[in-house]
């Protein structure tokens, strides 16, 4: 294993030693900001990196990430709800697993603190945390998957089990808006991951547009709709400035291809 998980007075949370080994099965060549235990700068400060007090427990991982693997492991956490994570922060976004300020747990939020997160993914843990597999798929590709806030059309997600990743986030997104989805998918919520009649018809009404689809600036003006909703602006140009940057390479044929009407 390429990560520290003990030392002098200090052990790692069960729960990050398992995750830590899923991402070494999946990923063995990611970037080298991989972190467990706290240095001086992290003990001067509140931080789940350093041992607590009376257990010695370390509550953090920070997974070192190249291209696109940030955003691909964080939709993946996020759609799984483990309840072993506390929040998980990436490039200047948090995302918690608790209610703050009136914003429902999973909501992506600016994140203002010293250290942006763009090289790793933080996950934080709560205490004591069993250990165990994470119900997260991270393929055998070192490249990672697709980005979570990337370009999605009308008629994504079907005849595709579980429905598109993609699809999902931007559901969850829309829900987050008080969006009624209908009662499809497995919690009969409406996140069942296909980008139907009912996501088109909130798209175009929240975008302005045909709602054929969720492209960067569709998917900025929602963004923009959860900060004006819950009075969170701080950093919100610098998160639509990553929205609309982080859109994978399919972009351009997918605005070709859409039919419009």
């Amino acid at each position: 294993m390429r990560w520290r998980i003990s030392g002098g007075g200090w052990w790692l949370s069960a729960a990050a030693v398992s995750l830590a080994e899923q991402l070494d099965e999946a990923w063995p060549n990611r970037h080298g900001a991989d972190g467990t235990v706290g240095d001086q700068a992290h003990r001067a400060r509140r931080s789940d990196h350093n041992p607590k007090p009376g257990t010695g427990e370390v509550r953090a991982l920070d997974v070192g990430v190249i291209r696109d693997q940030g955003p691909f492991l964080v939709a993946e956490l996020v759609k799984s709800k483990d309840g072993r994570i506390k929040y998980i922060t990436h490039n200047r976004t948090i995302w918690r697993n608790y209610e703050k300020n009136g914003n429902p747990p999973w909501l992506p939020l600016p994140y203002t603190g010293p250290n942006p997160h763009v090289t790793h993914v933080h996950v934080s843990f709560k205490d004591a945390q069993p250990a165990g597999r994470f119900a997260i798929s991270l393929g055998s590709t070192d490249a990672g998957g697709q980005d979570m806030y990337r370009a999605v059309k009308h008629g994504d997600g079907f005849g595709r089990p579980g429905g598109d990743p993609a699809v999902i986030v931007w559901q969850d997104l829309l829900a987050a808006l008080g969006e009624d989805l209908g009662t499809f998918g497995p919690n009969a919520d409406g996140k069942d991951g296909k980008y139907g009649n009912t996501v088109k018809g909130i798209v175009a009404r929240r975008t302005g547009t045909d709602g054929m689809m969720i492209g960067p600036v569709e998917g900025a003006k929602i963004i923009a709709a959860i900060h004006s909703a819950n009075g969170n602006t701080a950093a919100l140009e610098s998160l639509i400035r990553q929205l609309e940057t982080k859109v994978d390479g399919h972009v351009a044929d997918v605005q070709s291809s859409t039919p419009h009407s």
